[in-house]
């Protein structure tokens, strides 16, 4: 099973990575998290460019959701990114920590970040099936529609054909 925080942002691929700038992301929407990069950007920067591709990630999904209206959604999923910045933190400190009880406090309260993430990303997975059903009924609801006027729908087809065939002769003729 992936970890939550992976969930969240798998999709880094799928987005331009210069279409938002990450840093008016965080100081506008999570300013309590730029003493942290400008750290990373200092002493980490391999650490400080895989957050700079996170914050993208954070930042499109975001403003996404509040272009479609989801408020509350948006809400969640910036509590989860915040969530997570902080869970890898302290995973990074468990991984370099040579104190046995020092580890345990430290596991202690990744355990209590990862269940406040996995409560926002709840929120956000289950409006994100709301949404994909309600496409779905669409869907369903055109392609019937579509069943119930076959030749309507052919004889458009045939008519749509013919006129890109004659659009293209046009244009290769220079006419």
């Amino acid at each position: 099973m992936k970890p939550l925080l992976l969930i969240a942002l798998t999709t880094i691929g799928l987005f331009a990575q210069d279409k938002l700038a990450p840093m008016s992301f965080l100081e506008k929407e999570a300013p309590e998290l730029l003493e942290d990069f400008r750290w990373l950007k200092k002493n980490d920067p391999s650490g400080y460019r895989s957050s700079l591709e996170d914050a993208t990630v954070a930042a499109h999904e975001y403003s996404h959701l509040l272009k479609i209206g989801e408020k509350k959604t948006a809400s969640a999923y910036l509590k989860m990114y915040k969530i997570d910045f902080e869970a890898i933190g302290i995973a990074d400190e468990i991984v370099t920590s040579t104190d046995e009880g020092e580890r345990k406090q430290l596991k202690s309260s990744l355990r209590k970040l990862v269940a406040a993430s996995y409560e926002q990303w709840v929120i956000v997975e289950r409006a994100r099936i709301t949404r994909l059903e309600q496409e779905v009924a669409r869907l369903r609801k055109d392609f019937e529609s579509t069943i119930q006027d076959k030749a309507a729908v052919i004889d458009a087809d045939v008519q749509s054909l013919i006129q890109e065939s004659r659009d293209f002769r046009k244009s290769n003729r220079g006419e």
